[in-house]
């Protein structure tokens, strides 16, 4: 009349339910990242045409490409960066509330009755480190598109 159960089949609901949470979150975040790296360029080449006669007045009085480049290079990192900081204080802001105050309840058929979080700190350095990263390469198009401009045709339309 005694038969052991394991864990798993005794809670199987909240267990597939887990599985189910997780399968998704790579694709999820993958494609977050993505759209910030378009809106980081888009950012930057809007930068770049709006700067484009500041650009030339600096080509024409010797700035070298290099120069230019480390400009926009500098503005795409401070982009970031703030990015990074906000994102982080406003993401686990969000998970030390919801461990301290339980904002987000669960139905009864998942045996528990909030949303259980683990933070561990090196994946919030691994994605804070990897979205540095992308942020730079993304600024490395917009920084040597302005650093070719020519000074005479950017001067001409002013």
């Amino acid at each position: 009349p005694y038969y052991p159960k394991s864990l798993f089949k005794i809670f199987k609901p909240i267990f597939t339910w887990v599985e189910l949470q997780k399968a998704p979150t790579p694709i999820i975040l993958g494609l977050i990242i993505i759209v910030a790296t378009f809106n980081i360029v888009g950012t930057l080449l809007m930068l770049v045409l709006e700067k484009t006669q500041s650009i030339g007045t600096l080509k024409s009085l010797g700035a070298g490409n290099g120069q230019i480049m480390k400009i926009f290079l500098y503005d795409g990192l401070i982009i970031g960066i703030t990015g990074i900081i906000l994102g982080n204080i406003l993401g686990l802001g969000l998970c030390f509330l919801e461990l301290k105050y339980k904002l987000f309840s669960l139905p009864e058929i998942y045996y528990l009755k909030s949303v259980p979080i683990q933070i561990q700190p090196e994946y919030v350095i691994l994605i804070s480190l990897i979205t540095l990263i992308l942020t730079f390469i993304a600024t490395l198009i917009p920084s040597y598109l302005a650093s070719r401009l020519d000074p005479v045709k950017s001067l001409r339309f002013s």
